[in-house]
């Protein structure tokens, strides 16, 4: 696969049809939930080994035909949710997001190019269950 799916509007698209956001810090951070319009999302900190620590467990994850992927689908899900530093903004004032690398454009790259030429199937990962079961049509200024 070249290019990331885009399966989940960003978090500005999201915010702006009504969704709402919330951290929840006691969970891991596969642990997402989306009910009632609102997605929570665990508290992810991002530092200097994040992104080698990410593309290590995808690489392994890739490796091995019969994983799950979990990894791989929750940076995926991260990538499409962050599309710019606005995105990262967003989530760093809701405390979903503790940015320790250089700044939110650096935050939002590093999801962003986790996914590249990474194989996945969309629709069979834990995430897109979660979303298919909500409608987002509901919001009216979400595109996709």
């Amino acid at each position: 696969m070249t290019n990331t799916p885009k399966w989940i509007p960003s978090v500005t698209e999201l915010k702006e049809a009504g969704v709402k956001f919330k951290a929840n810090k006691e969970k891991n951070f596969l642990d997402v939930t989306f009910h009632d319009g609102v997605l929570e999302i665990p508290v992810v900190g991002l530092y200097d080994r994040t992104e080698p620590i990410l593309r290590n467990l995808i690489a392994f994850e890739q490796c091995f035909k019969d994983t799950n992927y979990l990894v791989t689908y929750y940076t995926l899900f991260m990538d499409c949710l962050l599309h710019s530093s606005q995105d990262v903004l967003i989530l760093q004032k809701k405390e979903i997001v503790i940015n320790w690398v250089s700044d939110e454009v650096e935050a939002a790259r590093l999801f962003n190019q986790l996914g590249i030429e990474v194989y996945c199937d969309v629709k069979d990962n834990y995430l897109w269950r979660l979303f298919t079961e909500f409608d987002l049509d509901q919001y009216a200024n979400v595109t996709r």
